[in-house]
């Protein structure tokens, strides 16, 4: 029977952390090229970017996550919307402006500073990927809107993950008081936690 308590254990994480990063070292130099095109892939069929940049963090570390997350959401918001507006043919489109006649008006009328909001508060969740790129008419405000809204997530979930992994591979206490290093980017969480929430407030009572 599978141990699942063992399989999740410090040392059993750590190892599994040093079998990736080995396994992404086999391709060389190309390494980052080819975690850029599947990762950006993976976001495209539905993926949870947050986990694109978890692995990424274990891979490159805060920093290089911080990019190759970036990069990765980047190409793939691209690609949504062209899928959006080649292969849809303006089909669900139409059934959400029937049906959901309010957020076809909401994200039609967006700006640039609508789509940051939007993105702050749900991130890169699939569903708002697709419907963002289905409903923006405009690339220029989906596409910067959606890449200033994401990347304080990014920035979170990579920055947190990456010291995550390190603490783990060193096996050291997850604990505040045992790890400072881990309580500046659990703060900037819990801030953008709150500040999405105070965000999805305003924007129910404007709409």
């Amino acid at each position: 029977m599978l141990d699942v308590g063992q399989w999740l254990s410090v040392k059993a994480l750590a190892t599994n952390i040093d079998k990736l990063r080995g396994f992404e070292a086999e391709f060389g130099f190309l390494g980052p090229a080819v975690f850029f095109v599947v990762a950006s892939i993976a976001i495209v069929i539905n993926v949870p970017t947050a986990i694109v940049i978890a692995i990424a963090a274990m891979i490159y570390g805060p920093f290089g996550a911080i990019i190759l997350g970036t990069l990765c959401f980047s190409l793939a918001i691209v690609i949504m919307f062209y899928i959006a507006k080649v292969a849809d043919q303006g089909l669900i489109k139409r059934i959400i402006e029937k049906y959901l006649p309010r957020t076809n008006n909401y994200i039609q009328d967006t700006n640039l500073h609508t789509i940051i909001n939007l993105r702050l508060i749900f991130f890169a969740l699939p569903p708002i990927n697709w419907m963002l790129a289905i409903l923006c008419t405009r690339f220029s405000s989906y596409f910067w809107g959606s890449v200033i809204g994401a990347l304080p997530n990014i920035v979170v979930f990579s920055w947190l993950g990456g010291t995550l992994v390190e603490v783990i591979r060193e096996g050291r206490s997850l604990w505040f008081w045992n790890t400072p290093e881990l309580i500046a980017p659990t703060a900037l969480g819990i801030s953008l936690a709150i500040l999405s929430i105070l965000l999805k407030k305003k924007t129910g009572g404007d709409n």
